[in-house]
């Protein structure tokens, strides 16, 4: 993978793009998931679309701090027991779509996202790649 030098911040910077990582990443002959970055709303249809033969897709910000922005992506329309319940993770193809086009009308950069199967099970992030040790 590349060469994050000068101690844990240089790592963390590194580590922060995750489409970057997971591009360094196979280049280094790591398996990782099949994975689209997107910033329109077509472009989320299109990766949803080719990343749905998978199983479930999910969506997260390309940079992001924990869990923030984690979206799980569905097709189902709302259900009552949606708005009955507490809010969940999961977010609709279409409506996402449809504010990531009025987001860039409204002259705003568009961050990029990354979309990827949903891997059930525990996870490992990358960022306990990084460690406190000085260099």
């Amino acid at each position: 993978m590349g060469n994050p030098r000068g101690g844990p911040a240089a790592a963390a910077r590194f580590l922060e793009d995750k489409a970057a990582t997971y591009g360094d990443a196979v280049s280094a002959g790591v398996a990782v998931p099949p994975w689209r970055v997107v910033r329109s709303g077509a472009e989320l249809v299109s990766a949803h679309k080719e990343l749905s033969r998978f199983g479930t897709v999910c969506l997260k910000p390309v940079t992001g701090v924990g869990g923030a922005g984690f979206r799980v992506l569905t097709t189902e329309p709302l259900a009552l027991e949606e708005v009955l319940t507490f809010p969940s993770n999961a977010a609709r193809v279409d409506e996402v779509a449809t504010g990531l086009d009025a987001y860039a009308r409204s002259g705003q950069p568009v961050p990029a996202l990354m979309l990827m199967p949903y891997l059930p099970g525990p996870e490992v992030s990358v960022d306990c790649l990084g460690d406190d040790a000085v260099d």
